[in-house]
């Protein structure tokens, strides 16, 4: 799970010693990779609570990706401070896990985020089901009201 504010989930000295904390025996290459493709790699020596939200997050998910989830992941919020260009490797990364089989469900208020998700579920005032749907990527016409909250799911294969 990566938890909406990333100060939660962080408290190791560097961005090094987050990703790697308490794994006996890191994968170093795949370590290499992530923190490349999460664009952290200037920030390996950082102490995490001194970058900027977005980083922060960006950290919070490579924290529960080294894990290695059996099936998934729960994200709170995960575009919350991100830039679009680290927006786009956020969702790019998602999709990326959904299609080799990992279940990622996250909350957002952020529509073009969800609008890459394979399953959207709306809630309202009061948290009730307002609408359930299949996306097919065309998003036109769909119009939402400004209490909403969106729950979003990419799904994998297997489901």
């Amino acid at each position: 799970m990566v938890f909406q504010n990333p100060d939660l989930q962080l408290f190791n000295a560097s961005v090094r010693d987050e990703l790697l904390y308490r794994l006996p025996n890191p994968d170093m290459a795949y370590y290499g990779w992530l923190i490349s493709a999460l664009g952290l790699e200037a920030y390996e020596n950082t102490p995490p609570l001194l970058l900027s939200e977005g980083e922060k997050k960006r950290v919070a998910l490579g924290l529960v990706l080294m894990r290695r989830p059996a099936h998934g992941l729960l994200l709170d919020e995960p575009s919350l401070g991100q830039d679009n260009v680290h927006k786009t490797v956020l969702i790019r990364l998602l999709r990326t896990l959904a299609d080799a089989g990992y279940l990622v469900v996250m909350t957002t208020h952020d529509l073009t985020l969800a609008s890459h998700a394979d399953r959207l579920v709306l809630l309202g005032q009061g948290v009730r089901l307002l609408r359930t749907a299949q996306l097919k990527r065309s998003w036109g016409s769909f119009r939402l009201a400004a209490d909403q909250h969106h729950f979003a799911c990419l799904v994998p294969a297997w489901t």
